[in-house]
């Protein structure tokens, strides 16, 4: 399939159902997050429909970095509902996967986002062991916030922090209103042993 602006493709491709995101956007975010929902979930992505992506965003001031962030999140969405009963089946493999790819996410990602990971043991992950986030700091925001992600992203660069798209190896926190999450992003933190913290406590951290 080659890919489009956006990541997205020419290439028809059945998508099973669309996914509606439960975070706090601004109203420019939730419309252009509405037809991209639209556009996944008829089961055909077309050279029109991504055009008319491409035209929304640029119509309502989303940047490239915005629409990469919504295209994310909405992959995200996708993973949290197919591992929600801890169990992976070929179609569940298959709308991982075919989504990824319409929405250009990294195919690192999209494999990682294939793995079943054990439960881990209950307990609150925001010990930072005394350390504090510092100039340069690479962090990941994920899952519905007291404020909109754009509140803590402009909080975060003020302070000197690199907020990012996805978790890798490089990043040293990821933030979520529920510690405990078991989102997409949160799971590849546990793995990397990268420290969870809530809002509050980020927020904490940096004043």
């Amino acid at each position: 399939m080659q890919s489009l602006p956006g990541g997205i493709t020419d290439q028809g491709t059945a998508i099973d159902e669309g996914r509606g995101s439960h975070r706090t956007q601004t109203p420019e975010e939730q419309e252009y997050f509405a037809l991209l929902d639209r556009v996944l979930a008829d089961g055909f992505v077309t050279l029109l429909e991504a055009e008319e992506l491409v035209t929304l965003a640029g119509d309502l001031g989303l940047r490239e970095t915005d629409r990469a962030r919504l295209h994310d999140d909405y992959f995200e969405d996708v993973v949290i509902a197919a591992h929600r009963d801890g169990i992976l089946d070929a179609d569940e493999i298959q709308q991982i996967r075919t989504v990824g790819t319409l929405l250009n996410i990294d195919p690192r990602e999209i494999e990682a986002a294939l793995i079943i990971e054990p439960a881990p043991p209950v307990e609150k992950q925001e010990t930072t062991g005394g350390v504090r986030p510092i100039s340069g700091d690479m962090v990941v925001f994920t899952g519905d916030m007291p404020h909109p992600r754009s509140y803590y992203e402009e909080i975060a660069r003020a302070r000197g922090l690199e907020p990012r798209a996805g978790v890798t190896k490089k990043v040293r926190w990821v933030v979520a209103e529920d510690v405990d999450s078991f989102s997409g992003k949160a799971l590849k933190a546990r793995n990397y042993g990268i420290p969870i913290l809530s809002a509050s406590r980020f927020l904490e951290l940096l004043n």
